[in-house]
Formats: C-alpha cells, sequence, structure tokens
C-alpha cells in the first residue's frame, strides 16, 4: 500500500491537485470501489502499512501448495505450527476477564496466523 499510496501522490502532485485530508482513505475506497478482487491485509505492526492482495492469487498459491503435499505432509505442518503457537501462548503472562478487555494482549503470532488462515 505504501508504494500505491507514493505514486498516488506523484499524481495528484503532477496534475496540481489539492490533497485532501483523508486521501488515504479516499485511495483505500477507491481501490475497493474498482477492483474488488483487491483485498487489503492489515499488518501487525502498526507503523507497517497495509498490504494489496490479490484473493484469487492467494487461493491458487494455496491450492498449488496443497496439491503438491500429501496428507501426512499437511498434518505435520499443522503441527508444527500448533507447536510454535502453544509455546508462545504459554509464554504470554496470566490473564482473567475483569470486566472489560482493556488489559488483554493478544498472542501477534496467533493473529498472524489466523488472519493469514480467514484470508
Amino acid at each position: 500500500m505504501a508504494e500505491v499510496n507514493d505514486a498516488y501522490l506523484s499524481i495528484l502532485k503532477r496534475y496540481r491537485v489539492d490533497e485532501s485530508e483523508n486521501y488515504r482513505k479516499y485511495l483505500k475506497r477507491l481501490i475497493s470501489e474498482r477492483l474488488p478482487e483487491v483485498k487489503f491485509v492489515t499488518s501487525l505492526r502498526r507503523n507497517e502499512p497495509d498490504r494489496l492482495v490479490l484473493s484469487t492469487a492467494v487461493t491458487m498459491a494455496m491450492d498449488y501448495r496443497s496439491s503438491m503435499m500429501n496428507d501426512d505432509e499437511i498434518v505435520g505442518h499443522l503441527k508444527n505450527v500448533a507447536n510454535i503457537l502453544r509455546e508462545e501462548m504459554l509464554q504470554q503472562r496470566s490473564w482473567s476477564f475483569t470486566g472489560s478487555f482493556s488489559n488483554f494482549e493478544n498472542p501477534s503470532l496467533l493473529q498472524f496466523f489466523m488472519s493469514h488462515l480467514l484470508l
């Protein structure tokens, strides 16, 4: 998204168009409306921009990868991922529900895994 944003700004400067305060939101909305197959993936780090992903490319890559592996390999990979996620969750400090989620820290690796799994 950073490269798209830079290109958009250079076009605005070239044609001497005044930049609005929310040009990033406008650009995001414009891309979503004109290119429905493009999805935005939010980065886990706050200082990194969103990534533009072609949903069909992700689906094709996942289909290709799964066709190249047999069931035993898939189960082995899932076991490895589960072990890594389990280790990270065990390293989190203990937490109890106190009426709100304000003090809840989401395990970043688990969030990364789930966002890619859902995509």
